[in-house]
């Protein structure tokens, strides 16, 4: 009986690894930096997760996760409630859909992969954020934290794909 519930809760356990990883980025990202208007363009931590686990591990990623940690993010960040979790499950289903074409492909084009996500993510809240005030919003900030999202994906890639194999198996 011991073996038998030790194996449900490591399996239980890797199974929470994309979500836990998800949700620690996420509140990395809330640690304050000093920096001139970083806060305009900080990077989309969490879109480079979900990204990451919807490529290697999308059956422990459902789409409900996604959800609810991306309500999470706009809660605790102050965005619009439902735009941050519109952005991660429309990239979850999108990359969800490529997925078959990115496996197996170089670093160099999962990057790009990665870019071209980014930078759609980061124009869908612009336009998420200009309906939701009623204004344009300024384009030259998301587009900044668009490129900045993208250029950060190797570093997060890293740690995450370390996670990967350690964790998760």
């Amino acid at each position: 009986m011991n073996e038998r519930l030790e194996a449900v809760l490591a399996r239980t356990s890797r199974g929470l690894v994309p979500a836990a990883t998800i949700l620690l980025v996420l509140l990395l990202s809330l640690v304050p930096l000093n920096l001139p208007y970083f806060s305009q363009v900080a990077p989309a931590v969490t879109l480079i997760a979900v990204f990451y686990w919807t490529i290697y591990r999308p059956d422990l990623l459902p789409p409900v996760t996604v959800f609810v940690l991306g309500a999470l993010q706009d809660l605790v960040v102050g965005t619009p409630l439902g735009m941050s979790a519109l952005v991660l499950l429309l990239t979850s289903g999108f990359v969800s859909s490529q997925r078959r074409a990115l496996l197996g492909k170089s670093f160099a084009i999962i990057w790009l992969g990665f870019a071209v996500t980014a930078l759609c993510g980061a124009l869908l809240s612009w336009v998420a954020a200009s309906l939701y005030f009623l204004t344009m919003v300024r384009i030259v900030p998301v587009l900044v934290q668009g490129a900045v999202t993208a250029a950060l994906y190797p570093l997060f890639a890293w740690c995450l794909s370390h996670v990967h194999r350690r964790l998760v198996g």
